[in-house]
């Protein structure tokens, strides 16, 4: 279910079909949503649309902050040990030591990259 608008702050309807703004007392046809509403605020009363704005970002903010100092939800947990217990590994087998001499030769043996062999063999470039 979405949130009530802001713009009924600031109108208050006269009927099923009308609002009336409650600063300048004008009414203004609806057609199911509030975008005639807030366009009238934008283009006639755009400080006190834009204040309640600021007004309403400070609060989602401060709303923020706090659930902050409360910490993160369990869900939200996602430590670097959780994603390599996550992560498929090679099994202890052939595939594994394949790969493991490989990035042996490309690390220890192979000091000159110019020439990238055991940089291919490995997969790298």
């Amino acid at each position: 279910m979405s949130s009530k608008s802001r713009a009924w702050d600031y109108f208050k309807k006269t009927n099923e079909k009308f609002a009336k703004c409650s600063l300048c007392k004008r009414e203004f046809k609806l057609s199911g949503n509030t975008t005639n509403l807030i366009d009238h605020m934008k283009r006639k009363h755009n400080e006190v649309w834009m204040w309640s704005s600021t007004v309403s970002v400070t609060q989602d903010v401060d709303t923020t902050e706090q659930n902050e100092k409360m910490g993160p939800s369990p869900k939200k947990r996602n430590t670097l040990k959780n994603y390599f217990d996550r992560s498929s590994k090679y099994p202890d087998g052939k595939t594994k030591q394949n790969l493991d001499n490989k990035y042996v030769r490309m690390t220890a043996v192979d000091m000159n990259l110019c020439e990238k062999e055991n940089m291919k063999d490995f997969g790298i470039l």
